[in-house]
């Protein structure tokens, strides 16, 4: 909210500045709103991770992607909980997945998890990556290790 108060955008999300609609609005007023609407959802935007992203991708106004982010933020009760610890202790990668696809799935669970105020020692995540890596990871976890 702070950067698109600073970017005057939060009229746009807040409703204090309307689509304009009906015959008193002009193609110009029209544009300018829209343009401006633009930059206050990509000012959204550039403030979420990856995983939020992912939810937003179709909203096509600011209002739009901040009702939605608030409705997901809203779910994070104990069952949403279960399932990112569940998500981040049942880490395993297969040979033939792609490692950057799960690490990052790994990744925005912690995220969140952190999101919700719950912390998860460095030390716990690594034994948690490391734990179930596949046979060719063998050198790296030995690096680690050393």
């Amino acid at each position: 909210m702070s950067i698109l108060v600073k970017h005057d955008r939060w009229s746009y999300i807040s409703g204090e500045i309307p689509i304009p609609t009906g015959n008193d609005a002009t193609a110009c007023e029209l544009t300018r709103w829209k343009s401006n609407d633009e930059k206050a959802k990509a000012d959204i935007i550039q403030s979420i991770g990856d995983a939020e992203l992912k939810t937003v991708f179709k909203c096509t106004t600011s209002k739009e992607v901040w009702d939605k982010l608030q409705s997901v933020d809203a779910s994070k009760g104990p069952v949403h909980k279960i399932e990112l610890l569940t998500d981040i202790t049942s880490f395993k990668i297969d040979e033939d997945y792609d490692f950057r696809e799960k690490l990052d799935t790994f990744t925005s669970a912690v995220e969140q998890l952190e999101g919700m105020k719950i912390d998860i020692p460095n030390d716990m995540l690594v034994v948690l990556i490391l734990k179930d890596l596949p046979p060719s990871f063998e050198n790296l976890r030995c690096a680690i290790r050393s």
